[in-house]
């Protein structure tokens, strides 16, 4: 991600400088309660089947839990850095590999961020004036975890899309590049045989008729529509058809 686009993404979702020194205020009292969260998160992939397919072993479960945690750290240090970028970006093209949709994804972010809110309000509650919380104080702390968790969520969404699209763009190019190729070559073979019947001064139409009666059968109207006009008048179509071909292919490729 680049570093205006990120500057850009802060302010839009109001994470400030201010906002961001919380974080960091915030991140070794809220690392007990990012270890709680992902243990319940855990607990719940493995009584999900559609979210414990992605994890057939422990380790790959363990491997995910620490790079999720290590994600989490990051967030909470409120340093939006390129090693953040790249974490957020990276997120979003895992996801898309190994097909998590989104609304899995965010149903394990919500268990997340939630527990670490919850977490926040329970230490602002602690930390109370002549006895008395300071709620003006706990609200800033909750709205920031709040914002760097949708900052976070719009990174990794971004990059899942970016990847899926690519890939989509990808598989239509290939599909084109076959498409193509396949109409060149019933283009070519089309030529060569008005070539052929030019050069033997016989017409389409002689060969169409030649044919259906080697067949012992009519002629298809379709076939004889064709045949009644002349070799030059086909490579004309032919060459319209390949520029129709272009067109088209060029059109579905740039959705």
């Amino acid at each position: 991600m680049k570093h205006d686009t990120l500057t850009k993404r802060l302010e839009t979702f109001g994470l400030t400088t201010d906002a961001r020194d919380r974080l960091l205020g915030l991140e070794g009292a809220l690392r007990p309660h990012l270890d709680l969260a992902l243990d319940e998160l855990y607990a719940i992939i493995a009584d999900t089947p559609d979210l414990a397919a992605f994890f057939t072993e422990s380790a790959r479960a363990d491997h995910a839990r620490d790079a999720q945690r290590a994600h989490w750290m990051s967030l909470l240090s409120g340093r939006f850095d390129e090693n953040y970028s790249e974490s957020a970006l990276r997120i979003g093209r895992v996801h898309c590999d190994i097909g998590l949709k989104p609304h899995l994804y965010l149903t394990g972010y919500a268990q997340i961020l939630s527990t670490l809110v919850a977490g926040a309000i329970r230490l602002g509650k602690r930390r109370s004036v002549f006895g008395m919380p300071n709620f003006d104080e706990i609200e800033l702390d909750a709205a920031a975890l709040i914002r760097a968790g949708i900052v976070d969520i719009a990174a990794s969404l971004q990059s899942y899309f970016d990847t899926e699209q690519a890939r989509a763009r990808s598989a239509r190019l290939t599909f084109a590049a076959s498409f193509r190729s396949s109409v060149a070559e019933v283009i070519e073979h089309l030529n060569q045989t008005a070539d052929r019947l030019e050069a033997s001064g016989e017409s389409p139409a002689g060969e169409a008729a030649s044919e259906a009666a080697a067949d012992d059968a009519p002629p298809r109207v379709d076939t004889i529509d064709t045949a009644q006009e002349p070799a030059t008048t086909v490579r004309d179509q032919l060459v319209a058809l390949q520029a129709r071909t272009d067109e088209f292919l060029a059109t579905a490729c740039a959705i």
